[in-house]
């Protein structure tokens, strides 16, 4: 099992740099600039309500969240017990499973306070919603009904947090930034992913691994 989980990683990295050096965003010409004004000093506000974000009580994350953030962007909403980007959505041109749309949601409104915050905002933040992006993603694939489903949920998974990892570390893991190219990263490297997977006999893993559960 672990070294079908090497594997995958392996191809989706595999497929994220290559589309990524395909789409010209494999490096970076200085840092990204900010996009909520820095001059206003709340490093303290944001701090807390990313500590807050990355808690289990969205109730505490929604009591924690700074009201000049309301004021200039949105009132974030509780979903499926997260606190979310109402309007947020998983930033990729073909369909992600709809379980991923409330960790999407929830990854968004982390990313908005980093731009709120601004200067205020620190590499270990960018990282931790990334991280955690990942975590929620791997979780809702565990109700799939069948082994194969799963095992293509958490693939679909590993592409999505990977690339976002690989535009984070792209951004210096500052402020986030517009990144126009970012969907069809996800996208392009989904389909190299599973053009990989096919060439390294998919089906037959997974045969071998039900085999494996069922023994």
């Amino acid at each position: 099992m672990h070294t079908s989980a090497g594997k995958r990683t392996g191809l989706v990295w595999l497929g994220i740099v290559g589309i990524g050096i395909a789409l010209g965003i494999g490096s970076t010409i200085g840092a990204p600039r900010a996009q909520a004004d820095a001059t206003v000093d709340r490093p303290s506000q944001t701090r807390d309500a990313l500590d807050a974000l990355t808690q289990p009580s969205s109730a505490a994350a929604q009591t924690a969240m700074p009201a000049e953030f309301t004021e200039r962007f949105y009132t974030p909403t509780i979903e499926d017990g997260l606190l979310v980007n109402p309007d947020g959505d998983c930033s990729s041109p073909i369909p992600l499973p709809s379980e991923f749309d409330i960790p999407c949601k929830a990854h968004d409104l982390g990313y908005d306070l980093l731009r709120f915050g601004g200067d205020a905002a620190r590499a270990a933040d960018r990282k931790d919603l990334d991280n955690l992006l990942g975590i929620r993603m791997r979780e809702r694939c565990s109700p799939q009904p069948d082994l194969l489903s799963r095992y293509s949920c958490h693939v679909m998974a590993d592409v999505a947090v990977t690339a976002v990892r690989f535009n984070s570390w792209r951004q210096h893991f500052g402020v986030p930034a517009p990144e126009p190219a970012l969907p069809y990263l996800i996208a392009g490297s989904i389909g190299v992913t599973v053009v990989g997977f096919a060439a390294c006999g998919l089906p037959r893993r997974i045969r071998f691994e039900q085999n494996e559960v069922t023994a």
